[in-house]
């Protein structure tokens, strides 16, 4: 014989049941959202590292010589990196882009920083 549920029980386990699935949708949110916020933060930082490369090289703060490593851990890791090498030389061209606002600029604008042996010997922006 079939069980028969009365209404208030099919009206609690309906509850329960949407409650469970709004708090899985509200916990995927709440991820997708701090998936969202981490990458603008990255963003942001790529910006300010990009903006302060530029400035250190217009105001003349980066010299040749400068530790190709020390720039890296200072303006962060370069988006492209073309290497070339011999017995007697590991030569870099570290390319970092600017990244652009919405509506800001639609050209495509970079800093190459040449470096051999770990050694800074040349840029161009």
């Amino acid at each position: 014989m079939k069980q028969k549920h009365h209404p208030l029980q099919t009206t609690i386990f309906l509850m329960v049941t949407l409650l469970v699935s709004v708090s899985g949708i509200n916990c995927s949110l709440i991820k997708n959202q701090e998936k969202i916020d981490q990458k603008m933060k990255e963003i942001s930082e790529k910006k300010e590292k990009y903006n302060a490369l530029q400035r250190d090289i217009a105001h003349n703060k980066l010299a040749q010589g400068t530790s190709c490593s020390l720039i890296k851990q200072t303006y962060g890791s370069p988006d492209d990196v073309l290497q070339s090498g011999s017995a007697n030389s590991n030569f870099e061209i570290w390319t970092y882009e600017k990244i652009y606002e919405k509506g800001e600029g639609e050209s495509w604008q970079f800093i190459r920083l040449y470096c051999d042996n770990d050694k800074l010997i040349s840029w161009k922006y």
